[in-house]
């Protein structure tokens, strides 16, 4: 069986995690910390440094499930992703 990283995830709060938490887990990929930034705003003042992480390790970020834009993937995390499932 082939080993993978951890995926590090960013979200806005406790209902992006949780929803990250279980799909990570009924795909069965490998869940590394988990940052909540404590809304949409902070996210996305948050974002570049995200972005800037994703060139070293996989990152998912959730924002906004219940808005405009469902799923935002850092560079570096699509192509991973693509491989891992």
């Amino acid at each position: 069986m082939r080993m993978f990283p951890s995926i590090y995830v960013a979200g806005e709060g406790m209902v992006d995690a949780a929803v990250v938490e279980r799909l990570f887990k009924d795909f069965h990929l490998p869940l590394g910390p988990i940052y909540q930034a404590g809304g949409k705003e902070n996210l996305r003042k948050k974002i570049s440094g995200y972005n800037h992480a994703a060139q070293f390790f996989p990152w998912f970020v959730l924002v906004d499930l219940n808005q405009e834009a469902p799923v935002l993937l850092c560079s570096g995390a699509i192509g991973y992703l693509r491989k891992v499932l």
